[in-house]
């Protein structure tokens, strides 16, 4: 079973980390296999050496780079606003708080395309938002 640990370790180990919870599972397998977590240590470390990888690799989380996309909920928020006014309100499903959660989502997303296509050392285009309008909710950027 060990063969198979190894490469279940070097799969892991791809990006140059593994995290707890793949620890985690990788302690379960060995556990149900009757290898120790002495010998499941020795495993990473030879997988480790086999990689040219330096340091720790255990981490706490990976890193993960979320790429925004476009959520046709927009789409449907933006149709279902007809001269809709600001209102406060604790409620995170009024239209005006559903409002701002959206608004934030789309400068988030208009952010990324911003920094990933119209960015350089030259230009620095700047997002400015809009989500209210005199007193109405916008659905114009």
């Amino acid at each position: 079973m060990e063969p198979v640990l190894l490469e279940m370790i070097q799969q892991k180990m791809a990006d140059g980390v593994i995290d707890e919870i793949e620890y985690m599972v990788l302690k379960d397998i060995a556990f149900t296999s009757s290898i120790s977590e002495d010998r499941l240590k020795q495993l990473i470390e030879t997988a480790k050496q086999a990689q040219g990888i330096e340091g720790n690799v255990v981490v706490q989380s990976k890193d993960e780079k979320i790429i925004p996309s476009l959520n046709l909920w927009w789409l449907y928020h933006f149709g279902w606003l007809d001269q809709s006014k600001v209102e406060r309100s604790e409620d995170p499903l009024n239209k005006t708080n559903a409002h701002v959660a959206l608004w934030k989502q789309v400068t988030l997303y208009l952010e990324y395309l911003v920094g990933q296509h119209l960015n350089n050392d030259l230009v620095q285009w700047k997002i400015k938002v809009n989500q209210y309008q005199i007193g109405a909710l916008s659905y114009t950027y």
